[in-house]
């Protein structure tokens, strides 16, 4: 048998070799992070920094005048009153960007069940309305751990009922099995419980209030509001609500009215007062706990830019809460100017310098983001002026894409999509998300937008007979016939991106 071949040797080394790479500079990545905020977070971000760096000092009565000047920065011939085009030369593009590096939620119609069982505010018994008053300021679980104490439950059976408030969402389901509960209670606290105590305890908290709370789904939410509201209301309409939900949620789900006269043994108008009965009911119990919408209540919209018009004039501003920032006087000193022997010795110097760096580069990245969200603006008013001019007519919109913007603005892609993520506009007719103005047009040779579309697709809807509401077959010939020559696979497309459910969960009683 010959020898196995001797394996090469490894040997470690140096070898020098040429690459391009790509990288983004310190004063890049901070003009990209500050890009991407909105005017919240940027004025929390400002002040934040103004605390942290002792080299930033504000400008008072700074802020009234940033607007003149940064429109005075801007190129002069972009000009929106009389719908003129840009005449920035590639040069002047070059130079405005030196230093610089980067589905609407349509309101409409609820899919699914929600337009059929969601009630108003004034639907809501006056339990439940009592219920909201009492816990104003606390949470679903506070809630529930205030009612639990007054409960006849041993320790053992309050240490479960605890687990159980902590598994109950904000709408007031519960997201644990028993099974994981009592895990969670052995894990956590070292008592073994069984899943019978949990069940035991879950029975009994099933009973508080509001109404439907610790249901484990939407059928069990109904279900447990209509056998409360049985033992005080005991009409038909209340029966055959709670009996359609209890045994036959699934023809209710899918609106299969006929079938549900035939398998309840009742008339349409008889149907219709269970369906009502039904639709006065709350499908998110949890809700009306006015702690579980504290987040709500605080995240209100500040607009980042306000858009006017007398019907032939837009006018643009930045709504701009910041103060200017310049370097403080004392940190503002000439290393030159210094003698010899004390020029970069000291650690007092090296931190002055440091510092003034990182201020002098943020009021850079401040002024290149304002610079970047001014002129992103102004292109989009440029190419869906028609709108702001229409009081706020969707159907003019235009179709507009991120690479039209940047064709104007001359900047990436990448910058716009940041700079246009998570701001809105202020107009007279309402608030809008930089990105409700991006939308494509269905078809390279088509015009119209597809929000456009979408609208005229709502029309449709709204006036069809809720007893016989349109198929997307339907939808399509109709649109056709308007002059939008789409596929129907494109029609289902829109309008489930209008939240308008398909024609079979469209139907109505009449």
């Amino acid at each position: 048998m010959s020898p196995s071949p001797t394996p090469p040797r490894q040997s470690i080394g140096q070898v020098q070799g040429l690459r391009q790479q790509q990288m983004l500079s310190p004063q890049q990545v901070l003009y990209l992070r500050l890009l991407g905020l909105n005017a919240l977070e940027i004025e929390d971000e400002v002040h934040r920094t103004l605390e942290e760096n002792p080299a930033l000092e504000a400008v008072d009565g700074s802020t009234p005048h940033e607007l003149d000047e940064l429109e005075s920065k801007l190129p002069p011939q972009e000009s929106y009153d009389d719908g003129a085009t840009f005449n920035e030369s590639a040069e002047d593009l070059q130079l405005s960007d030196f230093m610089r590096a980067e589905d609407i939620p349509f309101s409409g119609p609820d899919s699914g069940l929600d337009d059929f069982i969601t009630p108003s505010r004034n639907e809501f018994s006056g339990q439940g309305r009592e219920t909201a008053d009492s816990s104003a300021g606390s949470s679903v679980m506070d809630y529930l751990e205030s009612q639990i104490a007054e409960l006849p439950l041993t320790e053992r059976q309050r240490l479960i009922a605890s687990h159980i408030a902590g598994n109950v969402d904000d709408n007031g389901y519960l997201c644990a099995t028993p099974r994981q509960i009592a895990d969670g209670i052995s894990f956590n606290d070292g008592i073994d419980v069984t899943v019978s105590e949990v069940n035991s305890v879950l029975s009994a908290m099933r009973t508080l209030d509001p109404p439907g709370i610790c249901a484990v789904d939407l059928r069990d939410c109904l279900l447990l509001q209509l056998v409360r509201r049985e033992k005080t209301d005991g009409s038909p309409a209340v029966e055959t609500a709670r009996e359609m939900i209890d045994d036959y949620f699934d023809l209710f789900s899918k609106r299969h009215f006929d079938k549900l006269c035939s398998a309840l043994g009742v008339t349409r108008e008889e149907l219709k007062k269970a369906i009502d009965v039904v639709r006065s009911l709350n499908p998110k119990p949890g809700s009306i706990i006015s702690g579980s919408h504290t987040d709500e209540l605080t995240n209100q919209i500040t607009p980042d830019f306000i858009v006017d018009s007398d019907g032939n004039n837009i006018e643009l501003q930045m709504n701009n809460s910041i103060p200017s920032l310049q370097i403080e006087s004392s940190f503002d000193i000439d290393d030159s100017a210094l003698p010899a022997r004390r020029r970069g010795t000291s650690d007092a110097m090296a931190f002055i310098r440091s510092r003034r760096d990182d201020a002098a580069a943020y009021i850079h990245a401040l002024d290149m983001r304002r610079h970047t969200l001014y002129r992103i603006m102004r292109a989009i008013i440029s190419i869906q002026r028609d709108f702001f001019l229409s009081d706020g007519d969707r159907t003019t919109l235009k179709p507009m894409i991120l690479k039209d913007v940047a064709a104007i603005t001359g900047d990436d892609i990448s910058v716009v999509s940041r700079a246009t993520a998570g701001k809105y506009v202020a107009t007279r007719y309402g608030t809008y998300p930089l990105k409700f103005f991006f939308n494509e047009a269905p078809t390279s040779e088509s015009a119209d937008s597809s929000i456009k579309i979408i609208e005229t697709l709502r029309s449709l809807v709204a006036s069809e007979d809720p007893a016989e509401p349109l198929s997307d077959e339907a939808l399509t010939a109709m649109l056709h016939e308007k002059g939008y020559n789409i596929a129907r696979r494109t029609v289902a497309k829109y309008r489930e991106k209008a939240l308008i459910p398909v024609a079979r969960l469209r139907r109505r009683l009449d």
